[in-house]
């Protein structure tokens, strides 16, 4: 997605410095959110995560998770 970015005139106004700096951090990004993941799931009020790259994708997602949860529970 960064190339993505960088290649592409009219988007390489999102990348910055910091982008590529905090990209070489992504794996203790992703084990911090792994963490707070385990450490905050509860039977009350469970996380349900979404693994996509694509905006759209994701929204109907959790448009169907978010039914499937009332359907269940009303």
């Amino acid at each position: 997605r960064f190339e993505a970015r960088e290649e592409t005139a009219y988007k390489q106004f999102k990348l910055t410095d910091d982008d590529w700096r905090n990209r070489d951090k992504w794996s203790d990004y992703v084990q911090a959110a792994a963490d707070m993941l385990a450490r905050t799931d509860t039977k009350d009020a469970p996380w349900c995560v979404i693994a996509n790259n694509d905006k759209r994708q994701v929204r109907l997602e959790v448009l169907d998770h978010a039914i499937e949860q009332l359907s269940i529970n009303l």
